[in-house]
């Protein structure tokens, strides 16, 4: 790619060409080109080919050649070009190599590219659906002293589980896109892994494969894979979305909707029968209907009870509770916001107004800017489902300081619902 200077060089050129010359720029990276040169450019995209094309011209070649080429080999190099047919053809090249009068079939090309993707992978996966954090660690020493790249390891788990998400939002795509031995395995599997895990792992393995010069690629896949597999020690949406799924499971209301509370009791006893000593938390729920023992009851209606909190007005101590929430929120919409916001706390909040407290004048002035503002209040609605306007403050007391006794009866009802092992 050309640096700006050159492309600015190039351009009186581009504007007044000799008759004779004819230029040909071409690119994969177009969002590097000046907008300068594009205006004086006819554009002509052109799309990666998609696996069965590349196969059935890597089929086509085959024959011309006289090499015996099995067909789920071709369909094997097709996807492990990755759109690229000339990369296609040379892999077909060196697999020929590998296999010198034999035909050319799976083993040839563990021989010539190392094990197959999907064996790998399928370990890697089995774990993450299973959350054996060690079982997916002891596959990526296996595969490092074979010799994978921790780097393509990453690339081809992102690829399974963006395959895993068409699987469940769009078969159509998948069925053309992913080779036709892999779809059920991947529809199935895909089945059993939450949406919100599938989403987590997108976003984690495309942070790992955008560091292109990592020093250390194993290890930012470990860390990816634990990420993934292992609950974070923050209250965060998923570890939630986890939690009420798993007490929803245990009191029959996602599978038997129309269950007797008898017959779905759980058998083990729940994070609040086995802390019948916590009194604070009893009567708080007794006085608060809409927060009565969701974990507890095994009626269809503790999902909605539990629902319910979540949707419940905005206080200073609930806000408290939920600010790690709200800083996820921030940390994808703006990192600066989100570096500021570390240096602010909760002093006072309702629904119609949240109110932070900073130490430093510059934190205030920068976190009073409206733009600044409105991307914490868009945070806040998403958490909440409450858009506050934003206001700080220097030096006033947090929202933890100012109602300590609320916050103490606040999380003894929050452990007995959601249990001591999440908070």
């Amino acid at each position: 790619m050309l640096t700006s200077e050159a492309f600015n060089a190039l351009l009186k050129t581009l504007e007044e060409p000799p008759e004779y010359v004819v230029f040909v720029l071409a690119t994969t990276e177009l969002h590097r080109v000046p907008a300068t040169i594009l205006s004086r450019c006819q554009r002509y995209e052109f799309r990666r080919m998609t696996p069965p094309i590349i196969a059935k011209r890597l089929e086509e070649v085959a024959r011309r050649e006289k090499i015996s080429l099995d067909e789920s080999a071709a369909r094997r190099i097709a996807h492990l070009a990755d759109g690229a047919l000339r990369d296609a053809l040379v892999m077909l090249e060196q697999a020929r190599g590998f296999s010198g009068a034999k035909a050319i079939d799976g083993a040839v090309l563990d021989a010539a590219f190392g094990e197959s993707h999907r064996d790998v992978t399928d370990r890697l996966v089995d774990a993450v659906v299973a959350s054996d954090a060690g079982a997916a660690l002891q596959a990526v020493a296996d595969a490092s002293a074979q010799g994978v790249d921790p780097g393509w390891l990453s690339k081809e788990l992102l690829r399974w589980f963006r395959l895993a998400l068409l699987a469940r939002t769009s078969r159509h795509v998948l069925d053309e896109e992913a080779p036709k031995d892999e779809v059920e395995s991947i529809a199935r599997r895909a089945q059993e892994l939450p949406r919100a895990r599938i989403m987590t792992a997108l976003r984690v393995l495309s942070d790992v494969v955008a560091q292109r010069w990592s020093t250390q690629p194993r290890i930012d896949l470990e860390l990816a894979l634990a990420r993934i597999i292992v609950p974070s020690d923050e209250l965060t949406l998923q570890s939630l979305s986890d939690r009420l799924r798993a007490l929803e499971e245990r009191n029959g209301v996602a599978g038997a909707p129309g269950t007797s509370g008898a017959a779905s009791a759980p058998s083990t006893p729940t994070p609040a029968a086995r802390k019948p000593s916590r009194s604070p938390a009893t009567s708080h729920a007794s006085e608060t209907p809409p927060h009565e023992a969701p974990a507890v009851s095994a009626s269809p209606t503790a999902a909605a009870a539990v629902a319910s909190s979540l949707h419940a007005p905005l206080t200073p101590t609930r806000l408290t509770a939920m600010w790690h929430l709200v800083m996820t929120a921030v940390r994808e919409r703006s990192n600066p916001v989100f570096a500021y916001l570390q240096h602010a706390t909760v002093a006072d909040a309702n629904d119609d107004l949240v109110t932070l407290s900073v130490t430093k004048k510059h934190f205030l002035e920068s976190l009073s800017e409206p733009a600044t503002a409105a991307t914490i209040a868009d945070a806040i609605e998403h958490v909440s489902g409450a858009r506050p306007r934003i206001a700080m403050v220097l030096g006033q007391k947090s929202a933890q300081q100012a109602h300590p006794a609320e916050r103490s009866s606040s999380f003894a009802l929050a452990e007995s619902v959601l249990g001591t092992d999440l908070l």
